[in-house]
């Protein structure tokens, strides 16, 4: 089974360890082959995990940075609006004091 190392009358030092039997150096390996594998799924499951972080964290700046869009667009949209009803009052004063004018040189 498991023989040490041989007893003899040499020095410890020179004692040949005894050899290891093929079925436990079969299973150190496949032992060491589950471990590399367990390790590598983990770190691939992590990887996978911090990508999907970062493509989540990307995604809602992406909708935050829309969302300014979206809100610059809406003060741009308001703006015109106002130009617009204010350009329709310069426009009203223009027609009366054309109308005004109009009558003016009709008078005389």
């Amino acid at each position: 089974m498991w023989a040490s190392y041989r007893q003899c009358s040499a020095p410890f030092w020179q004692w040949a360890p005894a050899p290891i039997p093929p079925l436990t150096v079969l299973l150190s390996a496949l032992v060491l082959l589950f471990v590399i594998t367990l390790v590598v799924a983990i770190a691939c499951h992590w990887v996978r995990r911090s990508r999907a972080t970062v493509v989540n964290a990307q995604a809602s700046l992406m909708e935050e940075g829309r969302a300014r869009e979206v809100a610059e667009l809406v003060a741009a949209v308001h703006q015109t609006q106002q130009m617009l009803r204010d350009t329709r009052g310069y426009i009203q004063e223009v027609e009366t004091t054309a109308a005004a004018v109009q009558r003016r040189l009709n008078l005389e």
